[in-house]
This record gives C-alpha cells, structure tokens and sequence, in this order.
C-alpha cells in the first residue's frame, strides 16, 4: 500500500504528524502540493492500493480541479482512492482544541472548526496582509494555526514551534497545559483525521478493509459537499464545484 500526501516534506505540520510513524513514514510520497498528485500516481504500479490525502477547499476550486483529475484515472489506477480533507491545520487547531489552556482566542477556533462560511468576517483578520493571505477556507484555518493557540503552539517560526519537537514537560501553576512526549501529541494529533495511515505498535484504531476504505472516501466527499453547501449559503465567492464518488 502506498501512501501519497499533497504536502511539501520538512514542514513544521507533517515533520510533527510523521513522528508517530518513526521509521515506516519514509514510505510516504509527498507531491509538494495538490499540482503534483498527479504525477506522483503516474510513478506507482497500477496494481497496487494507492491512498491519496489531499485538500478539498470549498471556496478553492483548483482543488476540486485536480480532484476531477484523479478522478478519471480511477479505471487505470482500479486501487487508487482520494481522501478529501480540510487541510492539516484544520486538525491541528482540532487537536489542540482538546486539550488544557491550548487556546488563547476560542472564537477563532469555533469559526474553523465549525467551517462557518463567513469566516471572512472574523476579527482574527486585521490587517491588510492578513486580508491577502486569507484568500480561502484553507488560508483561514493556517491563520487561526498561527494566532490562536498559546505561544509555544502558534505555527510561526518567530515563537519557535516548541510544541511540534518537544516533549512537553512543563509544570508552571501559571500555564500548566499538559505533560506529554512528543510521540503521543503526534499520535493525538494523527488521530484527529479521520482516516490515517495504521500507526505502528498500536490497538486503538482499526485497519480499514477496500471495502471500508471505499466507505470512508464517499463519507470524506458527503463532508465536503456538505460543507461546499454552507459556503453557497454564506455566498463565498470561487465556489468550488461538486464532488462525485470514484465508486
């Protein structure tokens, strides 16, 4: 089975989400954005289970545009399946959402995690590049990543991401948030997607058989349908189109 993912390899996000997979995640592919999906799949054997993770932005509809591309690939790749996610930002403002005195601005939160289609109208947007930077639910969810959460979590270089390669061993009665090594927060945050590569040397998640793998992909597609719905109500403009099923 081969595990192919949109991102680029060394950032923050994914250095942090592969920690828990230690020696096995050097059989990720990863294609350096949702552009190179495409040309990843066409290096692998078509006789093999391909699991592809990518973004699946309402309001971004190069997304579903390489979407449609795989899509009709899936009778040559017979084993090929798309899981449409929110983005890794969005999980992980989920993650940290569970856990103690993690969070400075819960609106924020609530806004992404809600998949509220006015976020645009958030106070978390202040400035002119803010403005910029936001241009789809995507951009969103990596500012709430930035802002919201306490210092030592925020997903900026200038606060150090000392969450994302520390344990966490802090003490203070002033900011006591949670003791943990670094392979459990990976594994808590990996754990927040809905469906992951098998984590090893562990029981509490199950092996998804082709069957349930097919399951998940169409409940992935209802989600952002759903989703991609709430955002035509709220008037978002570049509205992605649709998405279908492979099977």
């Amino acid at each position: 089975m081969k595990f192919i993912f949109e991102d680029q390899k060394g950032v923050d996000l994914v250095n942090f989400y592969e920690v828990c997979y230690r020696a096995s995640s050097k059989d990720f592919i990863y294609s350096n954005g949702c552009g190179g999906l495409k040309r990843e799949l066409t290096k692998l054997s078509n006789t093999e289970i391909i699991c592809i993770f990518m973004d699946l932005i309402p309001d971004n509809p190069e997304t579903i545009y390489v979407y449609n591309v795989l899509r009709k690939l899936r009778k040559e790749y017979t084993k090929m399946l798309v899981f449409p996610i929110s983005c890794r930002e969005y999980y992980y403002v989920k993650y940290l959402n569970t856990l103690h005195n993690m969070i400075v601005r819960e609106d924020w939160v609530f806004t992404c995690l809600s998949k509220d289609g006015n976020y645009q109208k958030s106070d978390i947007i202040v400035t002119q590049q803010d403005k910029d930077f936001c241009k789809n639910f995507e951009k969103f969810c990596k500012l709430v990543a930035m802002k919201a959460p306490i210092d030592c979590a925020k997903n900026q270089s200038k606060y150090g991401r000392t969450f994302l390669y520390n344990d966490c061993l802090c003490d203070s009665n002033q900011n006591f948030c949670t003791i943990n090594s670094l392979y459990q927060k990976s594994k808590e945050f990996v754990n927040q997607f809905e469906c992951f590569p098998s984590i090893e040397q562990t029981n509490d998640s199950k092996e998804l058989s082709w069957n349930e793998m097919v399951i998940m992909h169409r409940n992935l597609v209802d989600k952002y349908n759903d989703t991609r719905e709430v955002f035509k109500s709220s008037n978002v403009k570049n509205l992605s189109k649709r998405a279908y099923y492979f099977y």
